[in-house]
């Protein structure tokens, strides 16, 4: 499947509200829940008006992942940006897992990170069950640093495995 990146936009607002509401529960079994006021339409828009200006500071990189029809079928990010090193994050919509698309997206992002000189490590966690999230980040140059549990107090029963990757 050919895919590609869009910076994050207001624009895509309803199409990206959506994909989350649709998708959420398969994303909750993967990962923490992002609450239910981040479900309801005005709180989605609040968060991601706060998205948008991280994005303006700099502070963070926002993508869409899109299809050739330019449905969005994953989102993938680099949060925390602060002196070179970032935090990797991203979801693919169940619609499309066992596609190798996280796969393709992580390799898009990693090479016009190394082209524009603007990232030179980055950090990811995935949880110690999320066995074709830890595949994606080793397929792409990512090391594991190291496995934690998570004790703040919520899904106190999920562990994850820490990643680094350098240019």
């Amino acid at each position: 499947m050919k895919l590609c990146l869009k910076p994050l936009s207001m624009e895509d607002e309803e199409a990206l509200y959506q994909f989350e509401v649709i998708n959420r529960t398969y994303f909750e079994q993967y990962v923490p829940s992002r609450g239910k006021d981040y479900y309801s339409q005005s709180g989605f828009h609040e968060r991601l008006r706060a998205l948008m200006l991280e994005q303006e500071q700099l502070c963070s990189l926002f993508y869409l992942i899109k299809n050739e029809h330019q449905a969005i079928i994953g989102r993938i990010n680099v949060v925390d940006i602060n002196d070179g090193a970032g935090e990797l994050g991203y979801r693919i919509g169940e619609e499309y897992v066992d596609q190798k698309i996280a796969t393709q997206a992580v390799r898009i992002l990693l090479d016009k990170l190394v082209a524009h000189k603007q990232i030179k490590s980055l950090q990811a966690k995935t949880t110690t069950t999320n066995v074709a999230s830890q595949k994606v980040l080793e397929q792409n140059g990512f090391l594991v640093q190291k496995e934690v549990e998570n004790n703040s107090g919520t899904n106190s029963s999920l562990s994850f495995i820490h990643y680094k990757w350098s240019q």
